[in-house]
């Protein structure tokens, strides 16, 4: 009668740990039943759930949020990231729904890492216009503008107009413009130039450095303010020059590049 009498005890036993080897193995935590992304556009839904490191399935632990978040920061491709959590019934709060909100950098789909991005971003913000010209006696003048759009922040432009021929310059160009504050537009710049005078046979050579703001005052009306330095040799002479120059304008023009029926003065 021992057999039997061990058997119900082990039995009795086990039914005792069951249960709570159970409560020990059953999974914590929210369970991921749907995922989104918003905001991007080049880099694809998939990629980004991969960067994020998470799938449908998934348990989400309480500090889960901060992890995935951290995950797509690392990746170096997005400028701000945002992990949204929302339940998927009102009834249940086991289940629910995770939203990547992302901000894409410039070319982030761009793969060989964070060198080959900064380059591709540098080629598609940049801007290209050829300069050719004639003047009787100076001859012709060729080159161009590069123009790298945004470099300085939204609405900053860094330009570098580069010619030879008749007109040889080197220039920088920066331009940074505001919709709030004191002033609506900062420009500055440094250049250096030389035109042979075709009277005198004799070269002008010009160094310059320039500074200059804007504001718009009512509707098409602006202000603008601009102080230049230039260092000037002609021939054995030389001379620094200082020009300051305050200015007014009046311009209902919609888009410079493309004038129509406005005014300009």
């Amino acid at each position: 009668m021992r057999w039997p009498r061990r058997a119900a005890a082990v039995l009795a036993l086990l039914l005792l740990v069951a249960p709570c080897s159970a409560a020990q193995t059953e999974p914590t935590g929210e369970l991921i039943a749907e995922l989104r992304v918003h905001g991007n556009y080049s880099v694809p839904d998939a990629d980004v759930v991969a960067l994020a490191g998470v799938v449908l399935g998934d348990r989400l632990d309480p500090d889960g949020l901060d992890a995935i978040a951290g995950r797509l920061r690392a990746s170096d491709r997005f400028d701000a990231v945002e992990v949204r959590k929302r339940y998927t019934s009102l009834s249940r709060t086991d289940e629910v729904a995770l939203i990547l909100v992302v901000e894409e950098r410039p070319a982030a789909s761009v793969t060989g890492g964070r060198m080959a991005r900064v380059l591709t971003a540098a080629l598609r913000q940049t801007m290209f216009v050829p300069i050719l010209d004639y003047t009787e006696g100076n001859g012709f003048t060729g080159g161009g503008r590069f123009t790298v759009m945004d470099v300085l922040g939204e609405r900053g432009t860094v330009s570098v107009p580069l010619s030879v021929g008749g007109t040889r310059q080197a220039a920088v160009e920066i331009e940074k413009r505001f919709d709030q504050g004191l002033m609506h537009a900062l420009r500055g710049g440094v250049s250096a130039s030389r035109v042979e005078n075709t009277h005198f046979r004799i070269a002008d050579r010009r160094s310059e450095v320039w500074a200059g703001a804007g504001r718009q005052l009512v509707g098409p009306l602006s202000v603008s303010a601009e102080t230049r330095w230039a260092d000037v040799r002609f021939g054995p002479l030389s001379d620094q020059v200082a020009t300051h120059r305050l200015g007014l304008a009046f311009d209902t023009r919609r888009h410079v590049g493309f004038p129509r029926d406005a005014v300009f003065v």
